[in-house]
């Protein structure tokens, strides 16, 4: 499995078990650096999955208008 893709699952498991995620508890919880952890979060808030507490925040949740847990 490729880094992101770790980092993407992890980060997918994470938001629907914890509600919220950080790059360092993507990092903690994976092989990947806290770099590439905030690559794929900036990535899934770009894409509309996910959105930051606020802005100067580095926590991110669900985004509620695009709800991808069932």
């Amino acid at each position: 499995m490729v880094k992101r893709d770790e980092a993407w699952h992890t980060a997918l498991y994470l938001l629907n078990t914890e509600g919220s995620i950080t790059s360092t508890e993507i990092a903690r919880n994976t092989s990947v650096s806290v770099h590439t952890a905030n690559d794929v979060l900036r990535y899934m808030e770009r894409q509309g999955y996910v959105q930051r507490e606020t802005q100067l925040h580095e926590t991110f949740h669900v985004n509620e208008e695009h709800y991808i847990f069932e």
